[in-house]
């Protein structure tokens, strides 16, 4: 009742409001612009604002489907202060992790490419992983449209390609959530991997069926 109170009251709304609106890129040393002002203040007030909060963010949508999709519209924003807050990207982990209507209607190739771009630049953090693997699957199953981008993606970018190589590599670790968000994550891509090439593969065989037919 009180989650549903947070969205029917308008306090999600505003909360979301705010949390655009300290968005903004670190001040330039040695300026005194007025956009550079700004750009203090909204440190400032990101330092305060944001965790607490996120934090409320994340009770609003834990096991909550309505306040799961009417904060779908903010995944923006949660993507951008998901780099430096680590609640942020909690939030989007929970609103993923078993809502199928969400995947299929705000998770594409953009979203995708930005959540291993996340993975890489942060040295393999657990929960930029986890959020990968909350995109391929869902209430235990497989979300095969996200799990064909996210192989492509790695696949088909040698940057990305890397990527594979430290999962396989994170089990000498000494980071045990790394371990086995990277294990999780590793399994899942060799599964679509082997997948896609067995599609090719009847694909050509098919092909050749139909030319010796014809």
């Amino acid at each position: 009742r009180r989650q549903r109170l947070m969205r029917e009251q308008g306090i999600l709304t505003a909360v979301s409001a705010a949390l655009r609106l300290i968005i903004a890129d670190p001040p330039v040393p040695g300026k005194g612009s007025a956009d550079n002002t700004w750009r203090r203040h909204a440190a400032a007030l990101r330092r305060q604002l944001a965790k607490p909060a996120f934090r409320l963010i994340y009770y609003c949508v834990q096991n909550n489907p309505p306040n799961q999709m009417y904060m779908s519209s903010s995944m923006g924003m949660l993507l951008k202060h998901s780099v430096s807050e680590a609640v942020a990207t909690q939030c989007i982990v929970e609103m993923l992790r078993a809502n199928e209507t969400l995947q299929d209607t705000e998770i594409g190739p953009v979203e995708i490419s930005q959540f291993i771009s996340m993975v890489r630049h942060q040295r393999m953090h657990p929960l930029f992983l986890n959020l990968i693997r909350a995109c391929c699957t869902c209430n235990g199953h497989g979300v095969e449209g996200n799990q064909v981008l996210i192989a492509r993606s790695l696949l088909g970018n040698p940057e990305n390609c890397a990527l594979l190589l430290d999962l396989e590599a994170v089990p000498d670790a000494a980071d045990a959530d790394l371990e086995v968000h990277a294990k999780s994550l590793l399994r899942i891509l060799e599964a679509e991997v082997d997948a896609m090439f067995d599609a090719r593969q009847r694909r050509l065989e098919e092909m050749i069926r139909q030319r010796e037919g014809a």
